[in-house]
C-alpha cells in the first residue's frame, strides 16, 4: 500500500497550532504563578493583621495561659503527659488536671479535696449564724473572698480559647494554637478554631503537639525569623506563621494558620478558565492556519509545482513558451520561489539553446577538423611500401597528432632517380596553427630540394624565406637528409631537431650527434653545415621528433632516448614497416593510460644498395 505523504499546509499548520498551544501554557503557567503569589499575598495580609490583634491579646495570654502553664508543675503531671503522648490523646492528661487540680493563687495550689472542706466548713459557718441557703455563697465569698479567686484550669483554657476564637473569627483565621516553653520542650496549651470549623467542645487542654509547628517555633527561636509554612488540618491545607510573645518571664508561642482552600480555588478556576481560552485560541489557530495557508501556501505550490512537472518533462528541448507563467504576485518566500524558478527556467532555456548552437557549432568544427587531418594526412606520404619498383632501399613513416591535427610532419622523395631525399620536422605549435604552418613548410622544403641544392643550402633558403612573412614568430626544427642512391652517401644537415639513431649492418642503433643549426624561422642570415653518412648495404636510419623521447607516464618520467635507442635495438633486425609498430608499443606501454601530449612522429630507412 502506498503511502500517502502529509502536505505541507497540514504540516504548517500542526506547526502553528503547537506554536500557539506552546506560547498559550508557558503565559499560563506565568499568570498561574502570578496569580498564585496574588492569592498567597492576600493570606499573608491576614496573617499580618492578625498579628496586631495577638499582641493586643497578650493580657488574656498571661491571665489564662500562665494557669494552664502553672499547673504543669504539679507533681505527677509528667507522667500523665507521657501517657497522654504515647496514646496521641489528650483525654487522660485532661481528666487528671480536672480531678487534681481546682486553681491556684500566688503559686500555692489548692487540691479538689482541699476547696471542699473549706467550702463544708464556711458553709456549716453560715448555717449555725443563721444564715439561708441562698445567701450563704455570698456570706462564703465576704468571709473568705480568696476561695472564689482560684481560677479553674478547664475554665482558664476555654476563656483562652474563646479570646483566640474570637480573633481568629475576626482576622477570617481558621486555626490558633498558643504553646508555652517548659523544660520538655514545648507544650501545647490550646488549640482554636474558627466558628464555622468548630466541631466539638474546648473543654480539654491538651490536643497534643504538631511536629511541624514545632520544628519552626524552634527555628524562629535560634534564627529569630519569621517564617509562613504550610500544614495539613484534616483534608484542608493551612498557612501558618509564629508569634512570639513574652509575658510574666514566660516565653509563648501563638501559631496561627489561614486555610488555603481559597488559593486553591482560585487557582483552579484560573487553570479552567485558561485551558478553555487556549483551547479556543488553538482552535482558532488551526482554523486560520487551514484557510490562510491554504490561500498563501498550498494553492501557489500546487500550481507552482505542477507547472515546474510540465517545463521538467519536456523531451524535445525547450522554448521560451515552455517557461512558467502564473499568477504569483507575492512578496513573500514563495513569490521569490515563483520567480527564482521562472528565472532559473528562462536560464535553462537559454543555456539550451546556447548549447544546441555550440553543440551544431562543435560538431561542424569536428566535421572540418576531421576534413582537415584526413586533409594532412593526405599531403604526406601514406602509400607502403614506398617505391615497390626500388630495391636498393626501403622506407617507412608514420605521424600521429596529439590533437585533430598535428605541427610534426615527414616527406620523402626523389629528387631524382639517383637521389633521395628524407626530411622529419617539428613545428612550433599544436592543432590548426600548427597544422597550416606544417603545410606551408613542407611544401616550401620540398620545392626549394628540387632545385638540386645542398641539404644546408635548401634549409638556408628555407629560412629565408620563413622569415620573410613570419608575423606570428613560429619556427620549425627540421632533419634534412638526401640519399645519393647509387653511392650510399648521405648528405644531411640539422636545423635544430633531435639526433639521428644509425644501425650498422651488423652493429646496434645508436644516437649519431651531429651538428645542430638553429631553429628554421627563428633569425635571419643563418647558416647551415652539411656532414656526410656512409651507408653499407643493410644499415638503417631512424628519424623521430621530441614527441617520442618526451612521452611521460602517470608518475612525471620521460621515456627518453635511452630507452628509444633500447626499443630500437629490441627490434633492429626488422624491417622499417615493423620497427615503428614496435617502438610505438614501448611507447605506449610505458605511458600508459596518460594522454598523449605531443605530436609523435617517426621515419626510418634500410639502405640495401644496388
Amino acid at each position: 500500500m502506498k503511502k500517502r505523504n502529509v502536505s505541507l499546509s497540514i504540516k504548517l499548520d500542526i506547526l502553528l497550532a503547537a506554536i500557539v498551544l506552546i506560547t498559550s501554557m508557558v503565559l499560563v503557567n506565568i499568570g498561574y504563578h502570578s496569580y498564585s503569589e496574588t492569592l498567597y499575598a492576600q493570606l499573608n495580609e491576614k496573617l499580618a493583621r492578625f498579628e496586631q490583634n495577638v499582641e493586643k491579646d497578650a493580657f488574656m495570654v498571661q491571665k489564662y495561659g500562665s494557669v494552664a502553664y502553672k499547673a504543669a508543675q504539679l507533681d505527677g503531671f509528667d507522667e500523665v503527659r507521657r501517657q497522654a503522648d504515647e496514646l496521641n490523646d489528650p483525654a487522660p492528661l485532661t481528666d487528671w488536671m480536672k480531678q487534681q487540680l481546682f486553681g491556684y493563687t500566688t503559686g500555692e495550689h489548692l487540691t479538689r479535696a482541699q476547696f471542699d472542706a473549706r467550702h463544708r466548713e464556711l458553709m456549716q459557718q453560715a448555717a449555725w449564724e443563721g444564715v439561708s441557703e441562698e445567701d450563704a455563697e455570698d456570706w462564703i465569698l465576704q468571709r473568705d473572698p480568696l476561695l472564689y479567686d482560684f481560677a479553674d484550669v478547664g475554665n482558664a483554657v476555654n476563656l483562652l480559647s474563646y479570646y483566640m476564637q474570637i480573633d481568629a473569627d475576626s482576622a477570617a483565621i481558621s486555626h490558633v494554637r498558643v504553646y508555652a516553653e517548659d523544660e520538655k520542650g514545648y507544650l501545647q496549651l490550646t488549640d482554636s478554631a474558627a466558628s464555622s470549623l468548630r466541631s466539638e467542645s474546648a473543654d480539654y487542654m491538651f490536643y497534643g503537639r504538631r511536629p511541624k509547628e514545632v520544628r519552626a517555633i524552634s527555628t524562629f527561636a535560634a534564627q529569630k525569623k519569621r517564617l509562613s509554612f504550610r500544614t495539613e488540618e484534616g483534608d484542608s491545607e493551612e498557612l501558618t506563621q509564629v508569634v512570639p510573645l513574652d509575658i510574666g518571664g514566660i516565653r509563648y508561642w501563638v501559631v496561627y494558620s489561614c486555610d488555603t482552600a481559597p488559593v486553591r480555588a482560585g487557582q483552579s478556576d484560573y487553570l479552567v478558565r485558561s485551558l478553555v481560552l487556549v483551547l479556543i485560541m488553538v482552535v482558532i489557530a488551526i482554523a486560520a492556519g487551514l484557510i490562510v495557508l491554504r490561500r498563501m501556501v498550498n494553492k501557489p505550490l500546487k500550481s507552482l509545482t505542477r507547472a515546474t512537472t510540465r517545463f521538467g518533462a519536456g523531451e524535445n528541448g525547450y522554448s521560451k513558451a515552455d517557461v512558467i507563467d502564473l499568477d504569483i504576485r507575492s512578496k513573500n518566500e514563495i513569490g521569490d520561489l515563483y520567480r527564482e524558478i521562472r528565472a532559473m527556467q528562462t536560464r535553462i532555456v537559454d543555456n539550451t539553446e546556447n548549447l544546441t548552437r555550440m553543440t551544431a557549432e562543435k560538431e561542424r568544427i569536428g566535421t572540418e577538423l576531421g576534413l582537415a587531418r584526413r586533409i594532412q594526412a593526405d599531403m604526406l606520404p601514406n602509400d607502403f611500401p614506398a617505391y615497390p619498383d626500388r630495391t636498393e632501399f626501403r622506407v617507412f613513416a608514420s605521424m600521429t597528432p596529439a590533437r585533430e591535427v598535428g605541427g610534426d610532419f615527414y616527406d620523402f622523395f626523389l629528387i631524382d632517380e639517383d637521389h633521395l631525399a628524407l626530411v622529419i620536422a617539428d613545428v612550433s605549435g599544436k592543432g590548426v596553427p600548427g597544422a597550416l604552418f606544417m603545410m606551408a613548410s613542407k611544401l616550401l622544403i620540398q620545392n626549394i630540394a628540387m632545385s638540386g641544392l645542398s641539404p644546408a643550402e635548401i634549409l638556408e633558403t628555407a629560412n629565408r624565406r620563413i622569415r620573410t612573412n613570419n608575423k606570428e614568430d613560429m619556427f620549425v626544427t627540421v632533419w634534412l637528409g638526401i640519399l645519393e642512391i647509387s653511392t650510399g652517401r648521405m648528405t644531411c644537415a640539422n636545423a635544430g631537431h633531435e639526433y639521428p639513431a644509425l644501425k650498422t649492418p651488423d652493429g646496434n642503433f645508436e644516437l649519431y650527434k651531429d651538428k645542430h643549426g638553429f631553429v628554421l624561422g627563428g633569425m635571419d642570415g643563418m647558416k647551415y653545415r652539411n656532414y656526410e653518412l656512409t651507408f653499407a648495404s643493410g644499415q638503417k636510419l631512424f628519424v623521430y621528433t621530441d614527441g617520442a623521447t618526451e612521452a611521460t607516464d602517470a608518475a612525471g618520467n620521460l621515456f627518453g632516448t635511452e630507452r628509444l635507442i633500447d626499443a630500437l635495438n629490441k627490434a633492429k633486425d626488422l624491417p622499417p614497416e615493423e620497427i615503428l609498430p614496435a617502438v610505438r608499443k614501448e611507447i605506449d606501454d610505458f605511458v600508459g593510460e596518460e594522454e598523449q601530449f605531443d605530436d609523435l612522429t617517426m621515419l626510418c630507412l634500410e639502405y640495401r644498395g644496388k
